[in-house]
């Protein structure tokens, strides 16, 4: 019913490793009170996903605050509450001190390549990106109008589904969200907030049982096509307006397929010692085997730390002079420079390369 979920997932990212930890920490902690096994796998899973994002830490903030605000929800609360709290404390907090002694940070530097030092571009881009992201999905989210919020916030579970996506949006918001018409950062609480549709859809459901001048069969067809009307509107608005189309529309595989044969290019035909700055770095960095300097900073410490220049996603910060003292042999796409600001040592090839236009690659004369 989502077409973000099949783009996301053949995209050989964490994603949707993330989206399936945090469902199953939300099944294990909704069956806490049964069996000792669940505990364990909500220790597990709450570990591994901070492991797989740090955005894992916010699911484990939530749980420990819904339940203590639960407690009495929660049978043998003391045993089990610090049980969790030890286990996770202990394990990611050695998790953390190695990545600090082995990389001398604890964030990643794609994280620092990406954060905005402006908090003004955060809140503007990261609107824009929620808007955009629930803007696609407006069908499925009417059910929630309907949602029983007395219930809501009697019952732990109804509490988690309805106010974690609220907490981990507001997160996005914070961020500034992610490449515009892309879910990749929403889609862990998407499973959450299709949940609760499906609790909103069976209030109206329970609503329409009462009028008795209507057949309990055509009651239960009307509430099949209001199902199958609802999926395919959010099947077909998710594709029209978010990655499937957005990205093809936008000849993406295209760009993938030149930055592929121009990787290849480069390891076929120039000698191991090159040295290329790309923008991004990506395939060609990948197939070609040289050494890369990414332009962007997400492989580099230094442009990494700098400040944010721009608003576009991803892509806020850049050094060309710092990437000009290393002294790169080509230099491959644009990343806070022009043709003009390019020093008369480099020459702008045309046809040499694979590239068909896609990818500006400029050649240092020395070579």
């Amino acid at each position: 019913i989502d077409s973000s979920f099949v783009f996301w997932a053949v995209s050989g990212m964490e994603t949707t490793l993330f989206t399936l930890l945090l469902i199953a920490i939300f099944y294990s902690y909704s069956k806490i009170n049964e069996k000792t096994k669940y505990t364990n796998y909500l220790i597990i899973t709450l570990i591994l996903s901070t492991m797989g994002r740090l955005e894992g830490a916010i699911v484990f903030g939530f749980i420990v605050i819904n339940m203590f605000l639960y407690r009495r929800s929660c049978n043998e609360f003391n045993r089990i509450f610090f049980r969790i709290l030890l286990n996770y404390a202990l394990i990611i907090g050695m998790y953390l001190l190695f990545k600090y002694l082995y990389y001398g940070s604890i964030l990643p530097n794609t994280f620092h390549a990406k954060a905005v030092t402006n908090i003004g571009f955060n809140l503007n881009e990261g609107m824009d990106y929620l808007i955009v992201s629930y803007k696609a999905r407006f069908i499925i989210l009417l059910p929630l109008l309907f949602l029983p919020f007395g219930r809501i916030l009697k019952d732990y579970k109804l509490n988690f589904l309805f106010f974690f996506p609220i907490v981990y949006s507001v997160y996005i918001l914070y961020v500034g969200g992610d490449w515009p018409g892309a879910s990749r950062f929403i889609l862990p609480i998407l499973p959450f907030i299709y949940i609760l549709t499906a609790v909103g859809l069976n209030e109206i459901y329970q609503k329409f049982l009462k009028f008795e001048s209507i057949s309990l069969n055509l009651k239960n067809a009307v509430l099949v096509f209001i199902l199958i009307f609802i999926c395919a509107v959010n099947a077909l608005y998710t594709y029209k307006k978010l990655e499937p189309y957005t990205f093809l529309k936008q000849d993406y595989i295209t760009f993938e397929k030149t930055c592929t044969e121009t990787g290849l290019w480069l390891y076929e035909n120039e000698n191991p010692n090159l040295v290329i700055a790309l923008a991004p770095a990506g395939k060609v960095a990948y197939y070609s085997e040289k050494y890369c300097i990414d332009m962007w900073g997400l492989n580099d410490l230094h442009i990494s730390r700098t400040e944010s220049q721009t608003n576009v996603v991803a892509h806020r910060k850049f050094d060309f002079n710092y990437v000009l003292t290393k002294k790169p042999d080509f230099i491959i796409g644009y990343a806070g420079f022009t043709d003009e600001m390019m020093p008369n040592t480099y020459i702008k090839l045309r046809e040499a390369l694979p590239t068909n236009g896609y990818l500006p690659i400029f050649m240092h004369q020395s070579k």
